[in-house]
C-alpha cells in the first residue's frame, strides 16, 4: 500500500520517533548510557538538549509548511467565466456572441493565458463536434487585431471575444473552455447554451 500526503507523513515521524527509542534503549543495554555519565556530563548534555530543542521548533517549521502552505503562498489559479449571447439572425441562423474571461485570483502572473474552446453541437442528427476556437479578438485591442495579453497579474481579468453562427435548428451548443500558460496549469470550464433567443418560447 502506497502513503501519501498526511498519513505518510504522520507514519514517517512514528517510526522515527521508534527507531530513536529503540537507540537509546540499546545504548543503555550495551553500557554507554549510564546515570554516571549522565551526572558527569550534565552541563554537555543540557546543551545538547537545548541543540535538540532548537531542531525540533526547526524541524516542524518545515513540517508545517509543507502541511499548511505548500502550493498555496505562491500558487497561480485562475477562475473562468464564459458567457454566450444568442442572436437571431434573417436567415434561420443562430448568431453566438461569446465573451471569455479569465481573472487571475492566485498570487503570481499568469504568462501568455492561451484560451481554447472546443464546440460540440446537439440537435436532430445527434452530437457532433463543430470545432474549436484558438483566435480570439482581444477586447482591449483594435478590431481583429493582435492578441495583446501576455500576463495577467493578481487580481487581473484578461476578457476574450469571438462569435460563430449556428442553424436554428440545433438544439444545443456545448462549450468546452480551457486555459493554458507558460507554467504548464490548465483551467477549465464547460458550459452548455440553448440555441434559442432569450425571448423565445
Amino acid at each position: 500500500m502506497i502513503w501519501s500526503g498526511p498519513r505518510r507523513a504522520t507514519a514517517i515521524a512514528t517510526l522515527s520517533s521508534v527507531a530513536i527509542v529503540l537507540a537509546l534503549a540499546n545504548l543503555i543495554k550495551e553500557g554507554y548510557i549510564t546515570w554516571d555519565i549522565l551526572r558527569d556530563r550534565k552541563d554537555a548534555l543540557n546543551a545538547a538538549a537545548s541543540a535538540i530543542n532548537i531542531l525540533v521548533v526547526l524541524v516542524g517549521a518545515v513540517l508545517s509548511y509543507f502541511r499548511f502552505f505548500r502550493g498555496r503562498t505562491f500558487s497561480t489559479r485562475a477562475d473562468l467565466d464564459l458567457s454566450v449571447e444568442v442572436i437571431p439572425l434573417p436567415d434561420n441562423r443562430r448568431l453566438h456572441a461569446i465573451t471569455f474571461r479569465v481573472k487571475n485570483v492566485g498570487n503570481t502572473p499568469i504568462w501568455n493565458p492561451r484560451p481554447i474552446i472546443e464546440i460540440s453541437l446537439l440537435g436532430p442528427t445527434g452530437s457532433q463536434h463543430f470545432g474549436v476556437i484558438n483566435s480570439w479578438s482581444d477586447v482591449l485591442s483594435a478590431p481583429d487585431g493582435p492578441l495583446r495579453v501576455a500576463v495577467l497579474d493578481p487580481g487581473e481579468t484578461g476578457t476574450f471575444a469571438t462569435r460563430r453562427e449556428f442553424d436554428a435548428d440545433v438544439w444545443v451548443v456545448t462549450y468546452a473552455a480551457s486555459v493554458t500558460c507558460d507554467s504548464g496549469d490548465v483551467w477549465k470550464h464547460v458550459r452548455l447554451v440553448r440555441n434559442a433567443a432569450p425571448n423565445a418560447a
